[in-house]
């Protein structure tokens, strides 16, 4: 166990632990005086069995389902268990291409577990370190080809892990002995072996290279330069740790030969967020550490809104208080008006009826303001200038709420709705009246002539006033009994009628007021 405390993007300072009672217990001691914040595990272990598998797209509850049979398919007895799905099959876009894999030997990792639960420490999760390498590339600019990737976390084995396209697709740990002077020789044989391996499963296409990046100290390049050599299938690439990771934004560097720090960093530095391995008995304390911070971020947030109030209260007051001597002067002022007005009225000596009274009519009157007979004036002058021949002899302006009045035009229909809104006194009308009667000269004793003279009239007129309707009482030569004028008997109205090309209309403007 290699314990790396890490603040500010940096390494600052590491301690190791052999597993057995004294080291767990040195651990214990360790966690006890110096950790607060949560803390991650990040494995490198053989017993890490990785599986890909080919399952059909499904969503909802039919994909959760499918992909918890996978897990108890292959890896039913194990509680550390992990599943991506990686993508769709090129071969079949219906199908997904699922990665699942397990840690097969809990006996590696369980005593530390325990420690941590011992201690109360908040713990985050397992890390597969293959996994996390999926971040590496991205800086290595092999996110969209076969990459090998090779690194040495401990002396006696090197990790080789195989990613397509920016997907982890198979790791293995081979054997290595770093002191021996056969250590080169043996890293080529295995990544030999290796090769041969994808390219049997098929994994990689032989009429492609396959880069692999060898990660190594900056002692061993040339060693490795010169003992692993491109060809036709593969290509290397032999990368110097320390350079690595000033690309990755490392501020100091741990003394060392191996690259497990180099991982860390790629886990630390935020990529992933949730862990590949985990229980919820694993994650009880850090469910605890998110529940309480959560709490104090809500007591800081509420705080800080208090605080804002308190101080816009404060203000306010303030702005108040400061206003308070001329608000009780302008107080002071107006009661002494109230005080004379009501001494006047006082002297008038009048009743409460008579006053609600007046105010009653004065509230009926208020809507008939501004209502004078001089725009119907301007829009009948306005047609008598385009027609001559026209005389008026009658012009009656009337302003009233009286729907039943009529100078003889039809009266207006009111549906029940209405009717009883006017009863209850919620809605009311006005109505606009004008009453022109007026006969057409010389029109050469034509009857046609005089009743497309008034029609005329009355379309200019319609033209001038688009709000207003204008109905027809009585025409030129008009014959219809009905036609006459309310109150005129049968011997007036054919008297007029032979005598002059005479018409009647009312001009009608009509407007609602609802309470």
């Amino acid at each position: 166990m290699v314990v790396m405390r890490w603040q500010s993007n940096a390494f600052t300072g590491v301690a190791e632990f052999d597993p057995d009672e004294k080291g767990y217990a040195a651990l214990e001691r360790l966690l006890v005086s110096e950790v607060r914040k949560p803390v991650k595990m990040l494995v490198d272990i053989i017993e890490e069995d990785i599986r890909l598998e080919v399952s059909p797209h499904l969503i909802g509850r039919d994909r959760i389902a499918m992909q918890q049979r996978l897990k108890n398919r292959f890896f039913r007895q194990y509680t550390h268990t992990y599943l991506n799905v990686q993508g769709r099959s090129r071969e079949n876009r219906r199908n997904d291409l699922v990665f699942l894999s397990a840690l097969t030997n809990p006996k590696l990792f369980q005593p530390w577990l325990d420690v941590l639960q011992k201690t109360k420490i908040s713990f985050e999760g397992i890390y597969s370190l293959p996994l996390v390498g999926e971040a590496l590339l991205k800086t290595l600019g092999a996110t969209k080809q076969n990459a090998l990737v090779v690194s040495q976390q401990v002396p006696s084995s090197v990790r080789q892990s195989f990613y397509a396209e920016g997907k982890l697709k198979l790791s293995r740990l081979a054997p290595a002995d770093d002191e021996s002077g056969e250590w080169h020789s043996i890293l080529k044989d295995e990544t030999n072996r290796t090769v041969r391996y994808l390219e049997n499963q098929h994994y990689v296409d032989t009429k492609k290279k396959l880069h692999i990046y060898v990660i190594a100290h900056s002692r061993e390049i040339d060693n490795l330069n010169s003992e692993l050599r491109s060809d036709t299938r593969k290509e290397f690439h032999i990368l110097d740790k320390d350079r690595l990771a000033y690309d990755l934004g490392v501020k100091s560097m741990v003394p060392g030969q191996y690259s497990h720090w180099l991982f860390a960093q790629l886990l630390l530095s935020g990529k992933y967020r949730k862990p590949h391995y985990y229980t919820h008995a694993d994650r009880k304390y850090f469910y605890h550490y998110q529940a309480v911070r959560g709490m104090w971020t809500t007591s800081v947030g509420a705080a800080a809104i208090l605080g804002i109030w308190s101080t816009a209260l404060f203000l306010d007051g303030y702005s108040l208080e400061s206003k308070r001597d001329s608000i009780i002067a302008e107080t002071d002022k107006y009661q002494s008006l109230y005080e004379e007005i009501v001494a006047d009225i006082a002297v008038l000596n009048l009743k409460i009826d008579d006053v609600r009274n007046a105010v009653d009519i004065a509230n009926k009157l208020q809507k008939y303001t501004n209502k004078l007979p001089l725009d119907y004036i301007k829009i009948v002058s306005a047609g008598l200038a385009r027609h001559p021949r026209l005389e008026i002899r009658e012009f009656q302006w009337l302003n009233t709420d009286d729907s039943a009045h009529s100078f003889g035009e039809d009266k207006p229909v009111l549906d029940r709705r209405m009717q009883a809104m006017i009863k209850m006194g919620r809605a009311t009308f006005n109505y606009e009246k004008v009453l022109i009667n007026a006969v057409v000269t010389n029109y050469q004793s034509n009857p046609r002539i005089a009743v497309e003279e008034v029609q005329r009239f009355i379309n200019d007129l319609k033209n001038f006033a688009k709000d207003i309707e204008i109905k027809v009482i009585k025409m030129p030569f008009d014959v219809d009994p009905a036609s006459r004028m309310v109150g005129q008997s049968q011997s007036q109205n054919t008297t007029r009628k032979n005598s002059d090309a005479e018409f009647t209309i009312v001009l009608v403007r009509q407007e609602e007021y609802q309470m």
